[in-house]
């Protein structure tokens, strides 16, 4: 009875918050600076492991992340049936690559719909401490941290010690950084976009590009284009590095 009480509870406060924003949190962009550093020297790393930039789109069903210095970008939807689709865009060739549900993450389909539509797995948070809470309404951010031991505790020198600053209201971290093996890999936002008109304007900008079925690829390897994402190694079952409930 406790837990129902609570339950209602939250759901009662998250829905107060949600109408006193101005802005829906299920239609928004955010731009991220996403850095990985060498603890030791305090630097980044070299090439674009060491600094990027991430611009990110959600409308409803479905979110956008362009990888604005790889000029890569990734829409997943998710369906009707709960699975998820992938459609990879290559902006400098304005072409795509569309996966099914099947075709993603080895042809064990991508479920985890929750992972993209707010860039951390909900089951990753709950493993982390909350350690305080700031700011109030559509702008409070609720703050964690914790030291992760690997799944086996058989090192603990390869522990990963985590801090997440989260939004509850739009569901996206502002912060977010994990220390592991000497090296810092950190999320920053930098802005959020709430205008709903831009966001649909930059999901829709793609809607023109040539797309292939992935099933498709290698009935047409002669093409160009197929021919040098394949070269590259864009083009297999590739899954995104966000992180789920493993980390």
């Amino acid at each position: 009875m406790k837990r129902c009480i609570f339950l209602v509870t939250c759901y009662l406060f998250s829905s107060l918050s949600y109408a006193q924003c101005e802005n829906d949190p299920q239609i928004l962009g955010a731009s991220y600076k996403i850095q990985q550093i060498d603890l030791k020297t305090g630097k980044p790393l070299a090439g674009l492991r060491g600094e990027q930039r991430l611009n990110f789109w959600r409308n409803h069903e479905q979110v956008l992340y362009e990888y604005q210095d790889q000029k890569i970008s990734e829409k997943w939807n998710q369906l009707s049936n709960q699975q998820v689709r992938l459609v990879r865009y290559f902006d400098d060739f304005q072409r795509g690559i569309e996966y099914q549900p099947t075709e993603i993450n080895h042809g064990q389909g991508e479920h985890n719909w929750g992972s993209k539509f707010q860039i951390i797995d909900p089951m990753f948070i709950k493993r982390l401490t909350l350690t305080k809470q700031t700011g109030h309404d559509c702008d409070l951010l609720s703050h964690y941290q914790q030291r992760l031991l690997p799944s086996n505790n058989a090192n603990k020198e390869t522990a990963q010690t985590v801090q997440l600053t989260w939004s509850a209201v739009y569901q996206l971290p502002t912060y977010f950084s994990i220390k592991n093996n000497g090296i810092l890999m950190q999320w920053q936002l930098l802005k959020l976009n709430k205008n709903p008109s831009r966001v649909q304007q930059v999901i829709h900008s793609k809607q023109n590009y040539k797309l292939t079925d992935y099933s498709d690829i290698g009935d047409n390897e002669s093409d160009p284009f197929l021919a040098k994402m394949i070269n590259q190694g864009f083009v297999d079952h590739h899954e995104s590095g966000f992180y789920d409930s493993q980390g």
